[in-house]
């Protein structure tokens, strides 16, 4: 990827318009859906099991805890707060810049189309160039930088979000390229390019400002692990951002594909299938099985296989996730050829249910790691990055 973990080495409408950052909670989707199943309500537990340790309740009532975990979240990122965070985080890992930028493009069906940050040259990233006098004519935009990675043939018609108003030489390249909105952070430091807009106006690119709602704390807490620069850890934080997209009351699950080059192929989120209202079905466990939201939903690995770009082959793909696969979502990874999956927890951990997962995967050749890297970072929207 351009500018975007050149040196990597770890090891959406909101009523579901596909979920490419997916929409909904979920755990596990399985095969006994159907009209003849007639589990009991234990032996659903223990098929659909969900993590409720994750809900913080432990100052409500029992009848207070049991209505939130039946209703669909509300405090879930807008689309517009996801895609300003991933610039936002992106640009995070330039560690040369005084200032750094970030940029994120999304197509129409809100797939990520391609990331970037500001910095040197491919191979220019050394002292000779960074302490240059004329340094700052070195450097490569973020808006360029996450053109050139994109991974679809075209970007018309797509927006691009950047945490900084483009100056004129990043405008021509947004024109150039075919995208037609810009959203950026406002940044009371910095004046507007007067020749920016007047580019952008003459070509019709319409250009907005957009702050997230809310700052957002980014933490992977690994005792056993000093804390790492944010390079290493890129692809599990947007995992993790696009988790926040999830509207299960219970537990958010994010999953993130990239190729060979570092760039990214695929996002998603848990959530209900496209074109299913979230308002209009269940949030809850329940023994009746039209009423039991692990009937519908789809997990995050799911959408982001088959809500990636189209196009786009995930053969030999790493999968970031922030939960352990299911087997539903271990068979999909196999068949789609991804080769490597990186999880950052794993509930199941130390009761043999993720034995069959496990056991799939070693079968096919299909290596899985945990996410051993700390990272503690804060996305303030208040200051400039």
């Amino acid at each position: 990827m351009k500018r975007c973990l050149e040196n990597n080495d770890s090891t959406m409408n909101d009523q579901n318009q596909g979920a490419s950052c997916s929409k909904s909670k979920s755990t596990h989707i399985n095969k006994c859906l159907t009209k003849n199943a007639v589990e009991s309500e234990a032996q659903i537990s223990s098929i659909y099991e969900t993590t409720d340790s994750y809900d913080d309740t432990s100052d409500t009532s029992d009848t207070e805890k049991k209505f939130k975990k039946n209703e669909k979240r509300t405090d879930y990122l807008s689309w517009d707060d996801l895609f300003m965070a991933i610039a936002f985080l992106t640009a995070k890992c330039n560690k040369d810049l005084k200032k750094k930028v970030g940029a994120c493009i999304v197509d129409s069906d809100k797939k990520i189309v391609g990331i970037g940050y500001n910095g040197m040259p491919t191979g220019c990233n050394n002292g000779n160039f960074l302490d240059h006098k004329f340094a700052r004519y070195f450097e490569c935009h973020a808006e360029m930088n996450a053109i050139l990675n994109k991974n679809s043939i075209h970007i018309q018609n797509c927006t691009i979000f950047v945490s900084l108003y483009p100056c004129s030489e990043a405008a021509k390249i947004i024109i150039q390229s075919g995208i037609k909105e810009v959203v950026y952070m406002p940044d009371l430091k910095s004046s507007k390019d007067q020749a920016t807009k007047k580019m952008f106006d003459a070509s019709g690119v319409e250009i907005r400002e957009h702050t997230p709602n809310q700052n957002i704390i980014i933490s992977f807490p690994k005792l056993d692990s000093p804390v790492v620069d944010l390079s290493r850890n890129l692809f599990m934080a947007i995992a993790y951002l696009t988790a926040m997209r999830s509207k299960d009351p219970v537990c958010q699950v994010g999953a993130c594909i990239v190729n060979s080059d570092n760039t990214i192929v695929g996002t998603g989120y848990n959530g209900m299938p496209t074109g299913c209202n979230d308002d209009e079905f269940p949030w809850g466990n329940n023994k009746n099985l039209t009423l039991n939201k692990f009937i519908y939903v789809c997990h995050a690995e799911m959408n982001a296989v088959f809500y990636k770009s189209s196009m786009i082959n995930v053969k030999d793909c790493t999968l970031y996730v922030t939960r352990f696969p299911c087997i539903e979502c271990a068979k999909i990874i196999i068949q789609s050829g991804i080769k490597e999956v990186v999880y950052l927890t794993n509930p199941k951990y130390g009761k043999g249910k993720d034995t069959a997962t496990k056991d799939l995967f070693k079968a096919s050749g299909v290596k899985i790691y945990a996410h051993k890297q700390n990272l503690d970072i804060t996305l303030d929207f208040s200051k400039t990055t």
